[in-house]
């Protein structure tokens, strides 16, 4: 990947998206909750091109055409998957990348 790239950071990437500020020349970090955009920024200043409050999956295809999206133990708290699973696909460039992680959930959380 070159730095040409565009990247979009979800959630709890924010205080973790350093890592990849060498792949990206416009880094998007996003958030339902306006502290912790404000609390990403103060950690890291000038980290981000651009942040973010709002719905990630309106985000991905307001944004398109997106190179990478990069989400850490987020996608527990988005219920139904299939609205941002599709919203992934229509921002994502050809060619483009997701990658995230899942957390395990307890199976008094999977009931409900």
């Amino acid at each position: 990947m070159n730095s040409t790239n565009n990247l979009l950071i979800v959630l709890w990437s924010l205080l973790q998206s350093f890592k990849f500020r060498n792949v990206s020349k416009h880094l998007v970090g996003v958030d339902l909750s306006p502290s912790i955009i404000e609390e990403a920024n103060k950690a890291r200043p000038g980290l981000y091109d651009e942040t973010q409050v709002g719905d990630a999956t309106e985000v991905f295809r307001k944004k398109k055409p997106v190179s990478l999206i990069i989400a850490g133990d987020s996608y527990i708290y988005f219920g139904d998957l299939m609205p941002l699973f599709q919203s992934m696909e229509e921002g994502l460039m050809d060619g483009g990348i997701a990658a995230f992680t899942l957390e395990n959930a307890s199976d008094d959380f999977a009931e409900k």
